[in-house]
């Protein structure tokens, strides 16, 4: 349904299962996800994703409403073109788990996807730190090295 466009009824669907399934984290799991980044899409404002996020996290817990599913949410807006809400969904995410590589990699990419290639940079930088092991950021970091120098190159 929400692939579909239709959003709002694949939400009432999940919440329907969540009350049929009270027990099943899956159900918790997909209604939460769905939730929030309606309410990233639908509000075009982060006060209202991150508003949707705390409400499920008190209501399903962190286990339920965690790191993966706000990294999931932030690539759904990304996928749609939402670079904006997508990067405010990820720097929740930054914000509630700073100590993950994970998150500054994905945050690193979705301000990549805007243009903003000092805040890709930060964020990938981050990660590294974090994990120094971290190939796919210590490439991202080179490739836009490599832009930038091309760009200074051209006269641009």
């Amino acid at each position: 349904l929400q692939g579909g466009g239709h959003a709002v009824d694949a939400q009432r669907l999940l919440a329907l299962n969540v009350e049929m399934n009270p027990k099943s984290a899956f159900a918790k799991r997909q209604m939460a996800a769905v939730t929030i980044e309606l309410a990233y899409r639908s509000s075009g404002r982060a006060a209202a994703g991150d508003a949707s996020y705390a409400d499920l996290k008190s209501r399903f817990g962190a286990d339920i409403v965690n790191e993966d599913l706000m990294n999931n949410v932030g690539y759904g807006l990304l996928g749609t073109g939402q670079t904006d809400e997508a990067i405010a969904a990820l720097k929740l995410n930054a914000t509630e788990h700073p100590k993950s590589a994970n998150v500054y990699d994905s945050l690193g990419e979705a301000y990549a996807k805007r243009g903003d290639w000092k805040l890709a940079t930060q964020n990938y930088q981050r990660s590294l730190e974090l994990d120094p092991k971290n190939d796919h950021a210590r490439q991202e970091i080179q490739a836009i090295k490599a832009q930038s120098k091309s760009k200074i190159k051209a006269g641009r």
